[in-house]
């Protein structure tokens, strides 16, 4: 819950939006183009959030494919393509694709301006995975956020009937709403853990 009581510097729209996040997008590719194109999907990175220390999950960042351009359709996710969730590590969604924003700053607050690789935490998620033989637990992780995407979905898609706003609103068609896991690729993901003393 977004408290404005606790707010400083009062309230300005961007606290609300996701235009800084797509201005630092669109500045980072302008930057490092050619490194993003040589990187594969699915790569992923293992780090801490020093804010929240105890804090241990994973941010998914997944394409839906063969969705629908449109934007006047009802969609569950703001970045509509694109899906982002935050789970932790025991199952539960902390942040769900509506919550775009509060995945971001997480991922902002975990990640950015890190540029070494932190060999302690590659380290205990490789033991921990046997070095990617292992990957039964985060493919579970992978599992329950592609269903609570569905899940978001259909509920989006119900309001909106059941609204009737805006009357210019579209359904998804089924072919292109998400419905299981093989509608998604996963572009990236990053590990949040809990450094070992």
């Amino acid at each position: 819950m977004f408290d404005l009581d606790e707010m400083s510097d009062g309230v300005v729209m961007s606290d609300f939006t996701l235009d800084y996040f797509f201005a630092q997008l669109l500045k980072y590719l302008e930057r490092n183009r050619a490194k993003l194109d040589a990187t594969p999907e699915g790569a992923y990175a293992v780090t801490s959030n020093e804010n929240n220390p105890t804090e241990q999950g994973v941010i998914f960042f997944l394409r839906l494919e063969n969705a629908s351009e449109n934007k006047q359709e009802n969609t569950a996710s703001p970045i509509h393509l694109y899906y982002t969730v935050y789970i932790r590590n025991n199952g539960d969604i902390r942040y769900g694709c509506i919550n775009a924003k509060q995945v971001l700053d997480l991922f902002e607050a975990s990640a950015v301006g890190k540029e070494d690789v932190n060999d302690d935490l590659c380290l205990q998620f490789d033991q921990e995975t046997e070095y990617g033989e292992d990957m039964e637990h985060y493919n579970k992780l992978l599992d329950t956020v592609i269903s609570q995407i569905t899940l978001s979905h259909t509920e989006t898609q119900t309001h909106a009937l059941r609204s009737g706003r805006p009357r210019d609103a579209k359904l998804t068609p089924a072919s292109k709403a998400p419905q299981a896991a093989g509608d998604f690729k996963l572009v990236t993901w990053l590990v949040i853990r809990t450094p070992q003393s």
